[in-house]
């Protein structure tokens, strides 16, 4: 089994190299099997490191070592390469996606976790001729994830605080955009939303709780959608989104699960995949069922729910 290690040097607030180099080192102290280390070097490159492993059969686990962005770079190759193993360990600004395994998303895994840990096969989200692992959107909620990089840096500002600020810079420009959903063939009601959330994982937008019901290996997408409401009261929701209590506590928040959806609109779209902009037009979201096999940390596990989900 090949051991491939790539590290984002630029994710997160600081470079985290050298710490992740030192438990690289001694997980493998005295092993026979000696780790291989890439460092990326621009957007893109952690798909052309993943590209090239998938692409010569070797069983190899990948661990990559950044944000949600760096794992939606990743992940695409390994689509179809049951060789392939995926090790997120997120030292990114949000690291949402580890959130649904019950992984605090601050905090720096160690490898003996991962290396006691168990593999699983989960689902991924399609969308633009692209792969998501967690969430696909659009709306007000990926302005709020594209302006979060404009806080990040600052001083005492961490991954959520750079969230909030970012949502708080948002509320104060235009909320709302028009266009048609058809879940699993069923048309919506034609409308101006907030935003649309397909979603495999449960969090994203820095520990915002958007599908608090949403499993990674059930096959389904967890579609949620809020239409116009006033400011005020999107203002008020907000807590409540963050916790994930906004299905019970608001009843014009839509919550369907489906294994598609089309995303009908008069002007191109700026599509949200884990944190990355994908223009497009009327795009569809689907699901890849048991698509991608993740290696899941001791401690750790899938997320399961047996709540029935509100229908539109």
């Amino acid at each position: 089994m090949r051991h491939l290690f790539v590290i984002n040097p630029a994710a997160g607030k600081r470079d985290r190299t050298a710490a992740l180099l030192g438990q690289i080192e001694a997980a493998f102290s005295g092993r026979e099997e000696r780790p291989v280390i890439v460092l990326t070097r621009k957007p893109g490159h952690a798909e052309e490191i993943a590209r090239r492993a998938a692409g010569d059969g070797i069983p190899t686990v990948l661990y990559v070592c950044g944000g949600d962005g760096t794992l939606n770079e990743a992940v695409g190759p390994l689509v179809g390469q049951p060789q392939m193993v995926l090790a997120p360990i997120p030292i990114g600004t949000g690291n949402d996606f580890v959130r649904s395994l019950g992984w605090k998303g601050n905090s720096l895994p160690s490898l003996s976790s991962l290396q006691k840990g168990s593999v699983e096969s989960i689902d991924l989200l399609r969308a633009a001729d692209r792969v998501a692992l967690n969430v696909v959107s659009f709306g007000l909620d990926a302005a709020v994830a594209w302006g979060a990089a404009d806080f990040k840096r600052l001083p005492l500002v961490g991954g959520e605080g750079a969230y909030l600020l970012s949502a708080v810079r948002c509320l104060m420009g235009p909320l709302y955009g028009r266009c048609r959903l058809v879940a699993d063939g069923i048309p919506c009601e034609e409308g101006e939303y907030l935003f649309v959330v397909a979603a495999n994982g449960r969090y994203y937008g820095g520990g915002f709780c958007a599908a608090p019901f949403a499993e990674l290996s059930d096959g389904l997408i967890d579609l949620l959608f809020v239409p116009a409401v006033p400011r005020w009261r999107l203002a008020a929701m907000i807590g409540a989104y963050r916790r994930g209590e906004h299905l019970r506590r608001y009843p014009f928040v839509h919550l369907h699960r489906c294994r598609s959806v089309q995303i009908f609109s008069d002007h191109p779209l700026d599509l949200n995949l884990d944190g990355e902009k994908v223009p497009t037009v009327n795009p569809t979201v689907e699901i890849l069922p048991g698509a991608l096999r993740l290696l899941i940390p001791e401690g750790c596990c899938l997320p399961a729910s047996r709540i029935k989900s509100r229908t539109m």
